[in-house]
């Protein structure tokens, strides 16, 4: 979808001989990418180019047209239907605004007190009926807005009984074949219909399942798919877990030379590639691994990595792991006039991530 802005002239000019030449004027434009009006949301565009003829809704002409930042650069191209966005919302959509608009009534009432005790419901329907039912189909609330507010032209009758199904917690621990069968459903099946069963339906009494001992959160270790870890709400953990969840799906691609790797690091990754072999072969949990190299990092620098209600910075956990303790770089002062070399120092360099001029300026971006 172009971007029009300015012409741009091209001028062909042949050989000496010939007299005539050929001048041709070519469209300045700008490639630009097509989205949908949903994938708009939360997008500001300086140059909006918006095609409403397709939108069948006073909302998908909402979306369109706000992204804009200004009205000058707004493009419509095509034609569109203006009585989408003149002839009043849908039937629908203001019963919807009708209901809010008594829910945001009963709330005021009981802040202030005021609500009989009659009217208890817990859901939606049950409150607004009881509030009609009480108030009469015709009431309406003064703060209402004169746009919306329901007459004998315009009514707002009792909504109809809505049987809401039953919530059931589903224990686990249970034969879940058997609790196939307690599920209530208000599905009523055409007369003279027959359902379809599927092999999944079909239970087999005799059969029998294979049990697994849940040994740790951090089960079904040798998975494809990374693992996670249970949060410790006591002593918070979130940059531990989110980190050793990545080092440990990296490692497991390949432990032997994963391992090698860690232990070329420093000690702390070289603790964390033994101590990954116990959790692939399921002898201890990655809880446990946190759990021990955070009591160490906090000996080594408490402010740093501290223990309890306080959060951790998950890049000081990066550095302080990935700092290398090999000479793995050695400088030297030159002269480049007169070819003098000074004594060589060996460094330990550390992982600097420098995000400043890569940072996003924008949630699209």
């Amino acid at each position: 979808m172009p971007l029009v802005k300015g012409t741009k002239t091209i001028t062909c000019v042949f050989p000496s001989d010939l007299k005539e030449s050929v001048e041709c004027q070519q469209v300045n434009v700008l490639p630009n990418f097509a989205m949908t009006n949903y994938a708009s949301q939360g997008k500001s565009k300086d140059f909006n180019v918006i095609h409403l003829s397709s939108c069948y809704s006073h909302m998908l002409y909402y979306t369109c047209l706000s992204r804009s930042t200004s009205a000058a650069g707004t493009i419509i191209i095509q034609g569109f239907e203006p009585s989408i966005i003149t002839r009043g919302c849908s039937g629908y959509l203001r019963q919807k605004f009708h209901e809010h608009e008594i829910l945001d009534d009963l709330t005021r009432l009981t802040y202030e007190k005021k609500l009989p005790d009659f009217i208890q419901g817990t859901t939606r329907n049950t409150l607004i009926r009881q509030y009609q039912q009480w108030k009469g189909e015709h009431f309406v609330p003064d703060k209402v807005d004169i746009a919306l507010r329901w007459s004998d032209k315009d009514p707002m009758t009792l909504l109809p009984v809505i049987t809401d199904t039953t919530w059931h917690i589903i224990d686990k621990s249970k034969n879940k074949n058997v609790s196939k069968l307690n599920i209530v459903t208000t599905f009523i099946p055409t007369k003279g219909s027959k359902a379809v069963k599927h092999k999944s339906d079909e239970i087999d009494d005799n059969l029998v399942v294979n049990k697994k001992t849940k040994s740790s959160v951090s089960s079904d270790l040798n998975s494809n798919g990374p693992i996670g870890l249970e949060w410790n709400n006591q002593n918070w953990s979130c940059a531990y877990d989110s980190l050793f969840v990545i080092l440990y799906d990296i490692w497991k691609q390949n432990p032997d030379d994963w391992t090698n790797n860690f232990k070329n690091i420093n000690r702390y990754m070289q603790v964390l590639a033994h101590r990954f072999q116990e959790v692939y072969e399921g002898s201890v949990s990655l809880e446990n691994i946190r759990d021990d190299i955070r009591h160490e990092l906090y000996n080594f620098d408490s402010n740093k990595f501290p223990i309890g209600s306080n959060s951790t910075s998950v890049a000081d956990l990066c550095i302080t792991l990935l700092q290398s303790t090999n000479e793995n770089a050695i400088s030297q002062v030159y002269c480049t006039k007169c070819d003098y070399l000074g004594r060589e120092y060996a460094n330990q360099l550390g992982y600097i991530f420098n995000l400043e001029k890569s940072k996003a300026s924008s949630t699209q971006k």
